[in-house]
């Protein structure tokens, strides 16, 4: 009799003992939504300069917060002096936390519902003669998603900017109007892709 109680004790310790796990509280890990495209524009520039010797641009876009957009250069930048040539038509570059000291920040006043000022500098390469542009974001994005998120991207999360060079050519002498050669036609088309997903409630 002694030895049936104990088995029965033993049974009932161990159902005790495999349901403890199933009384856990904690919610299993929910992965990340996927990003997605929330925007994209085109960042042109063109026309003629009077010198030669050209071999493509060093490319710097960034964004102001203090400084003024009409004479100087963006307080912080995605990217900054990359060197963009004939050559590196349909290449892309990748900007995100990873590479870009700045990223957190930029992308929090590109998501902060602000009409923030964004720069494109495009000096030549190699003398640095500069070509310098600035746009608003409401402008710029066009909306981005579903055209709802003027002027900017508030409400998302902003996982990676992406930089495609879709056109680039420097012709020398190009138009030549001066008639003495020394000119060069130029052209630069970067497009800029943002990634993200919408904010955590």
């Amino acid at each position: 009799m002694n030895v049936t109680k104990g088995l029965l004790i033993l049974i009932v310790m161990s159902f005790l003992v495999i349901g403890c796990g199933d009384d856990s509280t904690t919610a299993p890990s929910v992965p990340p939504v996927p990003a997605e495209l929330l925007g994209e524009a085109v960042w042109t520039t063109g026309g003629g300069i009077a010198a030669v010797g050209y071999d493509g641009f060093d490319v710097s876009f960034g964004i102001y917060t203090t400084s003024n957009y009409q004479t100087s250069v963006p307080d912080l930048y995605f990217f900054q002096d990359v060197l963009m040539q004939r050559g590196d038509i349909g290449d892309s570059l990748i900007i995100d936390s990873e590479n870009c000291v700045d990223f957190l920040v930029i992308t929090d006043l590109i998501a902060n519902g602000i009409d923030d000022r964004l720069g494109l500098l495009t000096p030549f390469s190699p003398d640095g003669n500069m070509s310098r542009g600035a746009r608003s974001e409401s402008y710029f994005w066009a909306g981005g998603l579903d055209g709802q998120n003027n002027p900017d991207f508030a409400g998302y999360e902003i996982t990676q900017v992406v930089a495609y060079v879709d056109e680039l050519f420097l012709t020398t002498p190009g138009t030549n109007p001066n008639g003495n050669g020394i000119w060069t036609d130029y052209r630069l088309g970067v497009r800029f892709a943002v990634m993200g997903r919408p904010s955590p409630e």
